[in-house]
């Protein structure tokens, strides 16, 4: 396997920041370059983060040949100190409705025809003068595909609405290329692993069950990732070294329930390279994003 000496504040990506700049890139400098992040709404974080360590602890849990209920019951228990973080509320995002719509999700798929090999995977690959990080949030074998790369999403959208997110196929590429690029061996593809949340668990049953999007993806779909993601990360730097990062009006327009978390400061600083120091707003705070921080606190602990 491939590894990489990570170092402190060099040139980043993940797939997070990506989407950011690629729906604005004025977005991507609010959050990425001044670290500014919005103080409320902070549920939706905190919600992903609790579902995706218990989902990971329930595999890690099996793979270890524990009991399927028991698993079940270790991977509840990890919800709880991480959804008590939400402190707004939210019917969709509360201990309770975490609480259904886990056991309901693992007991859905307990007969799926894949086998875990490994869980939570954090990687950093190296490309074009910069590093590309995440976290594989599963491994597994299926019986006919062989192995194939899991991403989880929560989502409060059903339906239709889905396919007017932001191309969650990206992530899956994103994942399978690091992957092959990590190990030298493809993938099948990935799974694109969708748990609806509702207010009403009742609904688990019928209109939110959990679902599964297939992505198939061959060595040139590697090639083509690489090539964008390259070619994305120069138009980043471009930004950054002409100190204009612009705006994408059509993002600052909610639509299908998407809003921006930073319309408030683009209407009080119109031209922010210009304004010298910026005014945060009681609902703003200063909060670095560095993914590869939690690698690097891996590597210093493995030595």
């Amino acid at each position: 396997m491939m590894k990489i000496v990570i170092i402190e504040d060099q040139p980043w990506l993940d797939y997070s920041s990506l989407a950011l700049y690629m729906k604005c890139p004025r977005a991507y400098y609010w959050r990425i370059i001044k670290g500014i992040t919005s103080a409320l709404g902070k549920a939706p974080l905190i919600n992903g983060e609790a579902y995706h360590t218990a989902i990971a602890t329930f595999h890690k849990s099996r793979m270890a040949e524990k009991p399927f209920e028991e698993s079940i019951i270790l991977a509840t228990d990890k919800l709880y100190p991480i959804m008590s973080k939400i402190t707004e509320e939210d019917p969709k995002r509360n201990i309770s409705v975490a609480i259904d719509t886990i056991t309901y999700y693992l007991h859905f798929w307990r007969d799926e025809p894949y086998v875990t090999t490994d869980a939570e995977i954090g990687f950093a690959i190296d490309l074009d003068g910069f590093i590309f990080i995440g976290k594989i949030d599963r491994r597994a074998i299926h019986e006919a595909f062989g192995k194939v790369i899991f991403e989880t999403k929560t989502s409060s959208i059903v339906g239709k609405k889905w396919d007017l997110r932001t191309n969650p196929n990206l992530q899956v590429t994103s994942y399978v290329a690091a992957d092959y690029i990590l190990t030298g061996v493809m993938p099948w593809g990935g799974v694109l692993d969708v748990i609806p949340l509702h207010a009403d668990t009742s609904k688990l049953k019928s209109t939110h069950k959990p679902f599964r999007l297939l992505a198939p993806r061959g060595l040139q779909d590697i090639d083509d990732w690489v090539d964008s993601t390259t070619r994305w990360w120069k138009k980043i730097e471009m930004d950054r070294n002409d100190g204009v990062f612009p705006q994408n009006t059509e993002s600052c327009h909610p639509l299908t329930s998407f809003s921006c978390d930073y319309s408030t400061l683009c209407s009080m600083h119109p031209h922010p390279y210009r304004d010298g120091e910026i005014e945060l707003p009681g609902d703003y705070i200063v909060e670095r994003w560095m993914p590869y921080e939690e690698l690097l606190k891996k590597e210093k602990e493995e030595k």
